[in-house]
């Protein structure tokens, strides 16, 4: 949003940015900008400029659909779009009941407090789940929601009441440009919550990485056998392809892992995290 805010003058400086779908076999981007109740005539009366203006700095020839969705916080409608999310975290979605979940207003500002028991607390630590919830509470909201997680030990309690940094931006120079893939499943490993780079921003080697896209070719090779093996260690070679570009990867699976590594096909859309490392080959 950065671009945009500059080429509008900050003309529509209360814009945020939610989302960023990108569907490449369409080639379609799709995003979703969140805008106050109370700029909703502004909104509307500008809704062409602020399509151009987005369209214009994509500089593609995909397909740029715009949504733009008025925030309001409603505890009644909050509650129902929050326990759709938190079906992601089964664990939790069954621990909390209704009554755990509260508002109050500190400062002006709406918090939720989750009431749970300390190992869950402790599981939405470890778990990186109170990141995502900050996550969610961010992208579904242009006001800043303040989160509180309460265990039933005191000393555990923490809070959260500062709304947090956007990472949700499609040009940062420091982090390079994001992708937030959607509807995210488990597959091999934890999920991965964290936006993704993209592939032509991928230049230099990098202990962790995460990209996203489409795999256009997938094959499964083996190293030579070592002194008593009958056959080497199966690994996979892919391409992941997203709108930018073109990343060779290698995954070596376990044991566990090679069969269900094995049905993944050409077409398939994955995000992966790994290590970016200069090929010597």
């Amino acid at each position: 949003m950065v671009l945009f805010h500059e080429q509008t003058n900050n003309e529509f400086s209360f814009l945020k940015l939610s989302s960023v779908n990108v569907y490449m076999r369409k080639a379609t981007f799709d995003f979703t900008l969140l805008y106050p109740a109370s700029m909703e005539k502004i909104v509307e009366e500008n809704r062409p400029l602020i399509e151009n203006t987005l369209k214009r700095i994509i500089k593609s020839a995909a397909t740029v659909n715009v949504r733009l969705k008025k925030s309001y916080f409603d505890f009644a409608f909050f509650k129902a779009d929050f326990m759709a999310f938190l079906s992601r975290y089964p664990v939790v979605a069954h621990t909390l009941i209704d009554n755990d979940i509260t508002v109050s207003e500190q400062d002006g500002m709406p918090v939720i407090t989750l009431s749970m028991p300390e190992s869950m607390a402790d599981y939405c630590e470890t778990q990186n789940v109170r990141t995502a919830i900050e996550d969610f509470l961010f992208i579904s909201f242009c006001e800043p929601i303040g989160l509180k997680i309460v265990s039933d030990k005191p000393e555990l309690t923490v809070e959260y009441a500062s709304p947090k940094e956007s990472t949700f931006v499609l040009d940062r120079p420091q982090e390079g440009r994001l992708i937030r893939p959607q509807n995210v499943e488990d597959f091999i490993g934890r999920i991965i919550y964290e936006p993704a780079g993209y592939i032509e921003d991928a230049t230099e080697p990098k202990e962790s990485a995460v990209l996203c896209g489409t795999i256009s070719k997938i094959y499964e090779q083996a190293r030579k056998p070592k002194e008593g093996e009958t056959e080497g260690r199966k690994f996979f070679k892919f391409t992941l392809e997203d709108f930018t570009g073109q990343m060779p990867c290698v995954y070596f699976p376990t044991k566990k892992t090679v069969e269900q590594f094995g049905l993944l096909i050409a077409g398939k859309q994955i995000v992966v995290r790994g290590k970016i490392e200069e090929d010597t080959y």
